[in-house]
């Protein structure tokens, strides 16, 4: 009888904890932890071209269908005429992104995001698999005029919105907040990365009319 008791009650410590995290999941969606996913990518030509770059981790771009799994890699990723696909190393966090945004003020932050954004480098893979390294930014520009940290201080949103009120001054804070734009150049025109997470961020690649989505929680473990 106490085994039985024992698993009624486990089973249902279980079942709430998972109601609860779906209850929080909904009511705040920017809490989202980041994670390294593993995936065979074995028969992609290009996984094994990045590992001989030294390259251990990356987030892709794709439709706005695209996933981080190894069904949607294949064909969510490779879009457009002709077919290609891009992809981040070096990318920020999303997990440190709102770190550096709810730990600084405006200057602070801008600062620290900036470095850690001159770090991420672009790749571009053709339909082939072949892949060209575009590089790192050219410049990095932000529209935002407070952080979270700000806000949550008294200051109002980049939008103006002003959260002093608020019982979840936080969660007010981070609502529609405006992130930065990181551009990179090429031969091709000017790529622009718009980072604000909801998760998913955006590329505007040049002469495509339609944007790509980015996975910025998800990163690939190559």
């Amino acid at each position: 009888m106490k085994l039985v008791a024992s698993l009624y009650s486990w089973a249902l410590t279980l079942v709430a904890s998972t109601v609860i995290g779906s209850i929080v999941s909904v009511i705040y969606p920017a809490i989202a932890f980041s994670a390294s996913k593993t995936i065979n990518l074995g028969e992609f030509k290009w996984a094994d071209t990045l590992r001989e770059y030294k390259i251990r981790k990356v987030n892709v771009c794709g439709n706005a269908d695209i996933q981080v799994t190894k069904r949607s890699i294949g064909k969510d990723f490779l879009i457009g005429n002709p077919k290609t696909g891009y992809l981040f190393s070096g990318l920020i966090t999303h997990e440190d992104y709102w770190k550096t945004l709810e730990s600084y003020d405006l200057e602070k932050a801008k600062a620290n995001l900036k470095n850690r954004f001159n770090m991420a480098v672009l790749w571009q893979i053709s339909g082939a698999g072949e892949v060209t390294r575009i590089g790192t930014p050219s410049r990095v520009a932000f529209a935002m005029t407070a952080t979270v940290k700000d806000c949550v201080n008294g200051a109002k949103t980049s939008l103006g919105l002003d959260c002093s009120n608020r019982e979840n001054k936080l969660a007010c804070c981070k609502e529609k907040f405006i992130g930065p734009e990181i551009y990179w150049k090429d031969n091709q025109g000017e790529f622009r990365l718009s980072y604000s997470p909801d998760p998913s961020i955006k590329l505007k690649v040049p002469n495509e009319r339609k944007l790509r989505f980015c996975n910025s929680i998800d990163s690939i473990e190559l």
